[in-house]
Protein backbone atom coordinates (compact mmCIF):
# COMPACT_ATOMS: atom_id res chain seq x y z
CA UNK A 1 0.00 0.00 0.00
CA UNK A 2 1.13 3.28 -0.90
CA UNK A 3 0.74 6.37 1.48
CA UNK A 4 1.31 10.04 0.64
CA UNK A 5 3.50 11.62 3.80
CA UNK A 6 0.98 13.79 4.02
CA UNK A 7 -1.96 11.55 4.60
CA UNK A 8 0.47 9.12 6.84
CA UNK A 9 0.64 12.27 8.90
CA UNK A 10 -3.06 12.59 9.11
CA UNK A 11 -3.86 9.63 9.84
CA UNK A 12 -1.12 9.47 13.08
CA UNK A 13 -2.78 12.48 14.25
CA UNK A 14 -6.02 11.48 14.48
CA UNK A 15 -5.33 8.48 15.79
CA UNK A 16 -2.41 9.27 18.11
CA UNK A 17 -3.72 12.43 19.06
CA UNK A 18 -7.68 12.25 18.81
CA UNK A 19 -7.96 8.58 20.10
CA UNK A 20 -9.11 7.37 16.56
CA UNK A 21 -8.63 3.62 15.82
CA UNK A 22 -6.65 2.39 12.42
CA UNK A 23 -9.91 0.62 11.71
CA UNK A 24 -11.49 3.95 11.31
CA UNK A 25 -9.60 4.56 8.78
CA UNK A 26 -9.42 1.20 6.62
CA UNK A 27 -13.11 0.95 6.06
CA UNK A 28 -14.36 0.16 2.38
CA UNK A 29 -17.82 -0.43 0.23
CA UNK A 30 -17.06 -1.72 -2.49
CA UNK A 31 -20.29 -2.01 -3.61
CA UNK A 32 -20.18 1.87 -4.01
CA UNK A 33 -17.08 1.53 -6.59
CA UNK A 34 -17.82 2.46 -10.24
CA UNK A 35 -15.55 2.36 -13.06
CA UNK A 36 -15.15 4.82 -15.93
CA UNK A 37 -17.68 3.45 -17.84
CA UNK A 38 -20.99 1.75 -16.92
CA UNK A 39 -20.62 -1.11 -18.83
CA UNK A 40 -17.62 -2.02 -16.58
CA UNK A 41 -19.07 -1.33 -13.37
CA UNK A 42 -21.69 -3.84 -14.56
CA UNK A 43 -19.26 -6.35 -15.57
CA UNK A 44 -16.95 -6.44 -12.26
CA UNK A 45 -20.44 -6.03 -10.20
CA UNK A 46 -21.94 -9.91 -11.34
CA UNK A 47 -18.54 -11.25 -11.33
CA UNK A 48 -17.75 -9.97 -7.29
CA UNK A 49 -21.73 -11.12 -6.63
CA UNK A 50 -20.99 -14.48 -8.86
CA UNK A 51 -17.62 -15.50 -6.62
CA UNK A 52 -16.93 -14.31 -3.08
CA UNK A 53 -19.49 -11.17 -3.03
CA UNK A 54 -18.99 -7.58 -2.05
CA UNK A 55 -18.86 -8.35 1.80
CA UNK A 56 -16.16 -10.80 1.33
CA UNK A 57 -13.99 -8.33 -0.75
CA UNK A 58 -14.62 -5.68 2.08
CA UNK A 59 -13.61 -7.85 4.59
CA UNK A 60 -9.87 -8.91 2.50
CA UNK A 61 -9.31 -4.98 1.57
CA UNK A 62 -10.36 -4.22 5.25
CA UNK A 63 -7.79 -6.85 6.53
CA UNK A 64 -5.25 -5.62 4.22
CA UNK A 65 -5.40 -1.87 4.65
CA UNK A 66 -5.25 -2.24 8.11
CA UNK A 67 -2.23 -4.37 8.53
CA UNK A 68 -0.63 -1.87 6.42
CA UNK A 69 -1.51 0.81 8.08
CA UNK A 70 -1.04 -0.45 11.61
CA UNK A 71 2.69 -1.26 10.58
CA UNK A 72 2.72 1.87 9.43
CA UNK A 73 1.67 3.93 11.88
CA UNK A 74 3.88 1.64 14.55
CA UNK A 75 6.67 3.01 12.14
CA UNK A 76 5.86 6.85 12.33
CA UNK A 77 5.12 6.38 16.09
CA UNK A 78 8.75 5.40 16.65
CA UNK A 79 10.16 7.93 14.11
CA UNK A 80 7.96 10.80 16.06
CA UNK A 81 8.82 9.22 19.41
CA UNK A 82 12.49 9.26 18.25
CA UNK A 83 12.43 13.21 17.02
CA UNK A 84 10.35 14.63 19.58
CA UNK A 85 13.34 13.25 22.01
CA UNK A 86 15.85 14.09 19.92
CA UNK A 87 14.52 18.11 19.36
CA UNK A 88 12.97 18.10 22.68
CA UNK A 89 16.00 16.06 24.51
CA UNK A 90 12.98 13.83 26.39
CA UNK A 91 10.25 11.47 25.47
CA UNK A 92 8.09 13.17 27.67
CA UNK A 93 7.19 16.30 25.27
CA UNK A 94 3.64 15.27 24.29
CA UNK A 95 2.30 18.41 23.16
CA UNK A 96 0.60 18.87 19.75
CA UNK A 97 3.53 21.24 18.52
CA UNK A 98 6.49 18.59 19.45
CA UNK A 99 4.35 16.12 17.78
CA UNK A 100 4.07 18.38 14.71
CA UNK A 101 7.71 19.00 14.53
CA UNK A 102 8.67 15.81 14.98
CA UNK A 103 5.98 14.68 12.31
CA UNK A 104 7.64 17.67 10.24
CA UNK A 105 11.09 15.87 10.89
CA UNK A 106 10.67 12.75 9.76
CA UNK A 107 8.69 13.94 6.29
CA UNK A 108 11.76 16.35 6.08
CA UNK A 109 14.15 13.16 6.62
CA UNK A 110 11.71 10.57 4.54
CA UNK A 111 11.98 13.67 1.52
CA UNK A 112 15.53 14.06 1.51
CA UNK A 113 16.74 10.12 1.49
CA UNK A 114 14.18 10.24 -1.46
CA UNK A 115 16.83 12.62 -3.28
CA UNK A 116 19.65 11.39 -1.81
CA UNK A 117 18.65 8.14 -3.42
CA UNK A 118 17.75 9.48 -6.67
CA UNK A 119 21.21 11.93 -6.69
CA UNK A 120 23.32 8.61 -6.02
CA UNK A 121 21.81 6.28 -8.44
CA UNK A 122 22.30 9.39 -10.84
CA UNK A 123 25.84 9.28 -10.28
CA UNK A 124 25.68 5.78 -10.52
CA UNK A 125 24.30 5.44 -13.89
CA UNK A 126 26.90 8.35 -15.09
CA UNK A 127 29.52 5.81 -14.13
CA UNK A 128 27.79 3.06 -15.34
CA UNK A 129 27.94 4.87 -19.03
CA UNK A 130 31.15 6.24 -19.15
CA UNK A 131 30.22 10.19 -18.16
CA UNK A 132 32.83 11.22 -16.66
CA UNK A 133 32.15 15.22 -16.59
CA UNK A 134 34.42 16.98 -13.15
CA UNK A 135 31.51 20.44 -13.64
CA UNK A 136 28.47 17.91 -13.89
CA UNK A 137 29.80 15.53 -10.89
CA UNK A 138 30.26 18.41 -8.63
CA UNK A 139 27.17 19.94 -9.27
CA UNK A 140 25.15 16.84 -8.34
CA UNK A 141 27.30 16.82 -5.15
CA UNK A 142 26.72 20.44 -4.38
CA UNK A 143 23.09 19.10 -4.79
CA UNK A 144 23.29 16.21 -2.26
CA UNK A 145 25.02 18.15 0.61
CA UNK A 146 22.62 21.07 0.05
CA UNK A 147 19.81 18.44 0.31
CA UNK A 148 20.94 16.38 3.13
CA UNK A 149 20.56 18.78 5.86
CA UNK A 150 18.04 17.08 7.59
CA UNK A 151 19.38 13.92 6.91
CA UNK A 152 22.82 15.22 8.75
CA UNK A 153 20.97 16.65 11.56
CA UNK A 154 19.57 12.96 12.21
CA UNK A 155 22.57 11.41 11.53
CA UNK A 156 23.96 13.52 14.27
CA UNK A 157 21.13 12.47 16.51
CA UNK A 158 22.35 8.96 16.73
CA UNK A 159 25.10 8.83 19.33
CA UNK A 160 22.43 9.88 21.93
CA UNK A 161 19.55 9.36 20.10
CA UNK A 162 19.47 6.01 17.73
CA UNK A 163 17.39 6.46 14.93
CA UNK A 164 14.85 3.35 14.82
CA UNK A 165 15.29 0.97 11.76
CA UNK A 166 18.74 2.90 11.07
CA UNK A 167 21.53 0.34 10.47
CA UNK A 168 24.65 2.58 11.39
CA UNK A 169 26.27 -0.10 9.52
CA UNK A 170 24.92 1.39 6.09
CA UNK A 171 25.36 5.33 7.05
CA UNK A 172 27.89 7.66 5.94
CA UNK A 173 28.82 10.70 6.87
CA UNK A 174 30.96 11.67 3.62
CA UNK A 175 28.52 12.62 0.88
CA UNK A 176 32.01 12.59 -1.16
CA UNK A 177 32.00 8.84 -0.91
CA UNK A 178 29.26 8.81 -3.14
Amino acid sequence: AVFSMHLLSETYDSVWRRGLSASDHCQVDTKKAECGSPADTDMITKLVEATHGFEKLNREIFSFRKETLTGMLNAAKSFSDWATEAHDGSSSSSGHESDKRAMQTLRDVANTAGIWVALHCLLSECKIAGYSDAKYRRHILCMAHNCARPLMWALAQQSRYPIPFLDPRKASHEVDKL
